[in-house]
């Protein structure tokens, strides 16, 4: 079977990432896109986290791959079980920064990288925000639509969990601190005066104990737990947006389709300097220093 193969790896907002490039070139080359998720299990503590919406792709999974660090770029090597795509080229991303190479593509091919650039996925943006809609949704989290469903309504997004507990990680991303917080609030508020901030955090015992006063702020329900993507979309029904350094709140950000929204974003990605992030913050967002 000819066809785009995208490896996932990692969380929500990479896969989300994954999948867009994929989705982009399958339209591209009139393939069909299929998603190997082997890098996906319990033993990797990831799960495939994109089935609440409305893809056009297969998934299938190969045996024999141990776990793989969330760093790892090099393309994988691995024993097809399920549906076979025909053996293809396999373009392994070379960098952080927008790859060039990606629009020389054509004919069937397997994508493996992270891909963190709208510029892969710029001319179907209308179409990957559809297919990044909910398939389904329950009436508890339409109550909570309609609460964010306001010009007032901010979505502020606090990572902390594999940010502050796997070191590795840590070392690697770093942490927003306060003082981001703070300053990305005060230039929201200065043109939006009647702002409301909805908190969302995978640690909402340490955003009730350490977020700062004096802001009109309310913390969202977590519903990290039981289904990744409702957060994500939930922050993505806000009228404007504070993001962390992390793809699960760029993805809350970039699927509001509003030209008039303002995204805050931190211009630091990384804790180490090792990548370029140019191309990972669309143009019109606000980068802090």
């Amino acid at each position: 079977m000819n066809c785009i193969t995208t490896r996932l790896i990692g969380g929500l907002g990479n896969q989300m990432f994954q999948y867009a490039a994929g989705r982009a070139l399958a339209a591209r080359t009139g393939l069909p896109l299929m998603l190997d998720i082997t890098a996906l299990s319990k033993r990797s503590h990831r799960n495939y986290d994109l089935g609440a919406f409305k893809l056009k792709a297969r998934t299938f999974r190969r045996p024999g791959e141990g776990k793989p660090s969330f760093l790892t770029r090099a393309a994988m090597t691995l024993r097809l079980d399920g549906p076979r795509p025909s053996p293809a080229p396999i373009h392994t991303e070379p960098h952080f920064h927008y790859d060039p190479g990606y629009v020389h593509l054509s004919g069937p091919c397997v994508l493996n990288g992270y891909w963190q650039s709208e510029r892969y996925f710029m001319d179907i943006a209308g179409q990957i925000r559809q297919e990044f809609a909910p398939s389904r949704i329950d009436q508890r989290v339409l109550q909570a639509q309609a609460r964010l469903r306001s010009p007032a309504a901010v979505s502020l997004h606090i990572r902390r969990g594999d940010y502050v507990n796997n070191p590795e990680v840590a070392r690697f991303h770093g942490l927003c601190d306060l003082d981001y917080y703070r300053r990305a609030m005060d230039a929201v508020l200065a043109h939006t005066p009647d702002a409301v901030f909805h908190v969302f955090s995978d640690d909402p015992a340490w955003v009730q104990t350490e977020f700062p006063r004096g802001y009109r702020w309310e913390l969202a329900e977590d519903w990290s737990n039981k289904a990744p993507w409702v957060d994500l979309w939930l922050m993505s029904q806000c009228s404007h947006h504070i993001i962390a350094n992390s793809s699960y709140s760029w993805w809350g950000a970039w699927l509001n389709p509003s030209a008039e929204k303002r995204v805050i974003a931190p211009a630091r990605w990384f804790k180490e300097a090792n990548n370029d992030t140019r191309d990972i913050l669309p143009a019109s967002w606000i980068r802090l220093d």
